[in-house]
């Protein structure tokens, strides 16, 4: 059954769908502000409400202190936001992640979803995946989202990102998320907007993820290369 929307909701679709399909946006996605970077990609913050998605988008693209509110006076997140911010990988690269921050609700969950697909306007390269680890429905919206990028494009990375990480024991990882990272051989990354800034957790978390998407480019260049000698030496057989 489709949900239904009140006005507020229909009017986020509807300004949500243009950008997707706009001009504009064609001459965003390609790789805003990546001119002068040789490894650029696409992330997309994805997981439920009141995840902490947005929280961790401003601590890393706005470089600000993003405190975190109450649960019942958090403002919650409209459309969606790009922005992006450059990292370093191992040997020293730059390298440039657009960043997607993304409203949730079914409303929008059944459009974004359809932008995992291979081609899609804004295809990401990558997925964090965030979730608060004491929230009830953090583990079944991790799975359903997990379904749908395996479905839809599995060559998209996932790591899943736990938000709030400073109301957790460390090693505690609650054990549905556990196991889910395990049987789905997810990357887990622990951060928190309540550290202070000099703790740069939130960073780290896309640093790795960045370095993750270096190495797998890195990887496959490397493995077109080696193909690209032994057809030169196969064609060059007497």
């Amino acid at each position: 059954m489709e949900p239904v929307l009140n006005a507020g909701q229909q009017d986020v679709m509807e300004e949500v769908e243009q950008l997707l399909s706009s001009q504009v946006l064609s001459e965003i996605v390609p790789r805003s502000g990546a001119a002068n970077f040789k490894h650029s990609f696409r992330v997309l913050l994805l997981g439920h409400s009141q995840s902490g998605k947005t929280s961790l988008f401003q601590r890393v693209v706005q470089r600000g202190h993003a405190s975190r509110a109450p649960a019942d006076t958090a403002e919650l997140s409209v459309g969606l936001e790009l922005g992006h911010r450059s990292f370093l990988a191992e040997d020293g690269c730059d390298v440039w992640l657009q960043i997607w921050d993304t409203a949730s609700g079914s409303h929008l969950d059944t459009l974004l979803s359809d932008y995992l697909c291979p081609g899609s306007a804004v295809e990401p390269d990558a997925v964090l995946l965030c979730a608060d680890p004491l929230r009830t429905e953090a583990l079944s919206t991790a799975e359903r989202w997990l379904n749908l990028i395996r479905l839809k494009n599995p060559s998209i990375m996932v790591l899943l990102c736990m938000t709030k990480a400073d109301l957790l024991d460390p090693c505690e990882v609650p054990e549905g998320l556990r196991r889910l990272a395990a049987s789905e051989r997810l990357g887990v990354v622990c951060c928190s907007v309540a550290h202070p800034p000099e703790c740069d957790c939130c960073v780290q978390a896309f640093q790795q993820l960045a370095s993750a998407l270096y190495r797998r480019k890195e990887k496959g260049v490397a493995a077109q290369a080696a193909l690209r000698k032994r057809k030169e030496a196969v064609v060059s057989e007497p």
